[in-house]
């Protein structure tokens, strides 16, 4: 069980991930939206999709790691990466792009 606010559920569920696609989480950490696109991927048929999980910063990108291998599946790549310098060359079903801007909603809880 991973507890996340409504707002950060509703991304992927409105991207209408399917189990045979690829995804890239540009700004993934700390991983409950990637965990929530993982859980897609690996229940809606044979799951031959992935997720490419990236976060510019190092310690996000470890702390994303961490999280991430409590899932114990093949169908995650973890990056440390700058997404705006992520090579074009590369297509994907779905792009996933929630940027951190407010602190890991630290202003809410104000």
């Amino acid at each position: 069980v991973t507890r996340q606010e409504i707002v950060s559920m509703l991304p992927p569920l409105l991207a209408d991930i399917q189990s045979n696609h690829s995804v890239f989480d540009m700004c993934a950490a700390p991983g409950s939206k990637t965990a929530q696109v993982l859980e897609f991927i690996r229940t809606r048929g044979d799951p031959t999709g992935f997720v490419l999980a990236n976060d510019a910063d190092s310690k996000r990108a470890y702390l994303l790691t961490h999280q991430m291998n409590r899932l114990n599946t093949a169908n995650l790549g973890i990056i440390n990466h700058f997404a705006q310098d992520f090579p074009g060359d590369f297509k994907f079903d779905r792009v996933l792009c929630d940027v951190p801007c407010s602190s890991d909603a630290a202003i809410r809880k104000l």
